[in-house]
């Protein structure tokens, strides 16, 4: 077949149909695929290389995390460096090649430190620094993500007990994770293991995390809050925000997306996103934060609209933990 449309055709035809719910005794089955395609440049080319060629353009697919992908010659380095750096995540996992910056949060009340977003950092011996935006897609899409974020979890049980107890440990979670029945469990026993206080902990998620099945991640969420754990949004405002979104969400803080603070001065719509995010999280009992405060007129702009806490630039960048630890003996 030499005629991409009809491939792609055929693809979305058959990924329409795959995607309609299977009725099971219990409940509604959902199925999901990926699909690998290539073609023949010429009748000559031999079915063992285009069955190669598609498998390839099947590993792009999930490189990409696109439901199909027809085969490209550029597709082998892509595909050939993404499996590279999957074993090297492996041994990253194993080695604990990982380390953590500190971003503080700010209390908007007195301008004091009152918590630290965790954000982690894969230090690769060869590669250097490798981008969040690289690893963790590429943890969640090959099963690693619940040994990383058993890492994540202990380790920052573990810094985070040398800070002052007033100091709050903010930790991002990946949206797979929401699905994961070992996750309370998971968190329980890491808290037990430093004896760390749970009401000090922030799990934050991405607003469209809560979209796929909003179910069972209210239930999750529901779970971690009777723990103590509060929960934070994450990015709030950039995916699904409703007035039924804000009366059924199990959180206690929302995150304001740094996209709407960053243009507040110059951009009057990006203003008014900030204040009504501000006046319904207080209708709803909600605590704020705002990301992106990289000045002192828009720190100060933002106290008079009523958000409590502050992160950002102006404060301070992700600091090394021992950084971190030297910026708090300072500001304490």
């Amino acid at each position: 077949m030499r005629n991409e449309g009809i491939l792609v055709l055929a693809a979305n035809k058959i990924t329409e149909h795959c995607g309609l719910p299977i009725p099971t005794e219990q409940s509604d089955l959902m199925v999901s695929l990926r699909i690998g395609m290539a073609m023949g440049a010429s009748p000559a080319v031999e079915a063992e290389t285009l069955l190669q060629s598609a498998e390839t353009a099947l590993l792009s697919a999930a490189v990409d995390d696109n439901s199909y992908a027809i085969f490209s010659a550029e597709q082998l380095a892509r595909v050939s460096e993404s499996m590279r750096l999957e074993n090297d995540l492996e041994a990253a996992i194993n080695n604990k090649e990982f380390e953590f910056h500190y971003q503080p949060k700010i209390s908007a009340g007195d301008f004091k430190p009152c918590g630290a977003e965790a954000l982690i950092r894969w230090r690769h011996p060869k590669r250097g620094l490798v981008s969040p935006d690289l690893f963790i897609p590429l943890a969640d899409r090959t099963g690693r993500m619940e040994p990383l974020t058993a890492f994540v979890l202990n380790t920052t049980f573990r810094q985070a007990a040398e800070w002052p107890s007033e100091i709050s440990l903010s930790i991002n979670l990946s949206p797979r994770m929401l699905s994961s029945s070992e996750l309370v469990e998971l968190i329980s026993l890491s808290l037990a293991t430093w004896n760390f206080d749970p009401t000090r902990v922030f799990i934050e998620i991405t607003e469209g995390a809560l979209i796929t099945d909003p179910e069972s991640s209210y239930s999750l969420l529901s779970q971690l809050r009777k723990l103590g754990i509060q929960i934070s949004i994450d990015d709030f405002g950039t995916g699904y925000s409703s007035l039924a979104y804000f009366k059924n969400i199990p959180a206690d803080e929302l995150k304001i997306d740094k996209s709407f603070v960053l243009n507040m001065f110059d951009d009057e719509g990006d203003k008014r996103i900030v204040r009504t995010i501000l006046k319904l999280s207080k209708e709803f009992g909600l605590k704020v934060t705002a990301e992106g405060v990289e000045d002192e007129r828009t720190a100060l702009m933002l106290v008079q609209l009523g958000c409590d806490r502050l992160q950002g630039y102006h404060y301070s960048k992700p600091l090394a933990h021992p950084d971190f630890l030297a910026w708090l003996a300072e500001k304490h």
